[in-house]
């Protein structure tokens, strides 16, 4: 016995609703959650008048490097680092991945920053709740 097609369309419809509604939004058990958020300006001086940083949600690539690769020689570029990341993407400033045990860089698609305040250490079991901040200095270019 043969279904219609309109049938079988409307259960594949379903079928790829579903995933995207309940695959997609799961909780990690171990790895990352948190707000991604992104702003580009002046940097000097940092304590002058009107001196306020407008942040907005990051939408697009977030790598999680694992801390290690960082090592592997004293200035490694941009794009080896990238080559050596976990991608999640920040959806309206949201990014929930799963992640291994270990301790991580975030970058950016675009813009790579080594600060402490970037490193991220997750722990077996936790998930490591937070948000992070990008400021590019726009007069350092």
């Amino acid at each position: 016995m043969r279904f219609p097609t309109e049938m079988r369309i409307l259960a594949l419809g379903i079928f790829i609703t579903s995933v995207l509604l309940f695959g997609c939004s799961k909780t990690p058990e171990t790895g990352f959650e948190g707000a991604i958020f992104y702003g580009e300006g002046e940097c000097l001086p940092v304590n002058g008048p009107g001196f306020d940083r407008d942040y907005e949600d990051y939408r697009g690539n977030v790598y999680f490097v694992p801390y290690s690769a960082t090592q592997k020689t004293p200035f490694p570029s941009f794009e080896a680092l990238k080559a050596e990341g976990i991608v999640g993407e920040s959806k309206k400033g949201r990014v929930r991945i799963e992640l291994e045990p270990g301790i991580y860089l975030i970058m950016l698609e675009d813009f790579y920053q080594f600060r402490n305040d970037k490193v991220i250490k997750i722990k077996e079991g936790e998930v490591f709740e937070n948000n992070i901040s990008f400021w590019k200095c726009s007069n350092f270019q």
